[in-house]
């Protein structure tokens, strides 16, 4: 009978939002702390991350982005994956 073990560990502040998207080895996870992470979970490293917050802020400073203690441009669902056009997809609360 085979039993599970824990392979691979890494911990984020507040933990993961949603479940992750896997293709090819690499789990794409949004986090509480406003990144979007990619795992790639055989090797137990972090192949790329971004973090959501910063990116929508610098991108869209024309734009008036309420901000208060629970409102910020974060992500906090499961990205999308279009696989034959390699686009990684996510969306945010702003």
């Amino acid at each position: 009978m085979r039993s599970l073990s824990q392979h691979c560990k890494l911990t984020y502040p507040v933990g993961v939002g949603a479940p992750p998207a896997i293709l090819d080895g690499i789990a794409y996870s949004s986090t509480w702390n406003g990144f979007i992470v990619a795992l790639d979970y055989k090797a137990c490293s972090v192949k790329w991350q971004i973090n959501v917050t910063a990116a929508v802020v610098e991108n869209f400073k024309p734009l008036t982005i309420l901000q208060t203690s629970t409102t910020v441009p974060v992500s906090r669902t499961s990205p999308q994956i279009d696989a034959k056009n390699h686009i990684l997809y996510f969306a945010t609360q702003t």
